[in-house]
């Protein structure tokens, strides 16, 4: 007996329109979609449960410990936190403390509330990618 193919998600079966919606042809895409944006941004949407997707970008490498990324992090900590009441996306460390991300998560049900996510994610970035010091 053939063994059954894993159903998709609701949220990964989302992303996978959305995917084939920009004329994408990635099978993973339902797993976690690339997307360069304006030549610049190059975010990922990844399917989350409760029909929520994530968008995140990797802002930049952390430095290692020292005085230097305890700056760093102090510095861009106060201003995530100054922005949490008007903005959905937060600067993050990722589980590994190798990286700096934007990332946002929101509920979608429709191919139009991911591109209204993807939008409005790209608008905070344009901001966090000014104010991150380069690596």
């Amino acid at each position: 007996m053939p063994t059954p193919l894993p159903t998709m998600s609701p949220a990964a079966a989302l992303v996978q329109r959305y995917a084939e919606l920009l004329g994408a042809s990635d099978p993973a895409a339902g797993r976690r979609l690339t997307l360069t944006i304006d030549g610049r941004y190059r975010i990922q949407l990844r399917p989350q449960g409760d029909q929520r997707v994530q968008a995140r970008c990797r802002l930049r490498a952390l430095p290692a410990p020292g005085a230097e990324r305890d700056q760093l992090i102090l510095a861009l900590g106060r201003l995530a936190c100054g922005t949490m009441n008007r903005s959905s996306a937060a600067c993050v460390v990722d589980a590994d403390e190798r990286a700096l991300w934007l990332s946002q998560v929101a509920p979608a049900t429709s191919t139009q509330e991911v591109d209204e996510l993807v939008a409005g994610f790209v608008n905070e970035l344009a901001f966090w990618t000014r104010v991150v010091p380069q690596e």
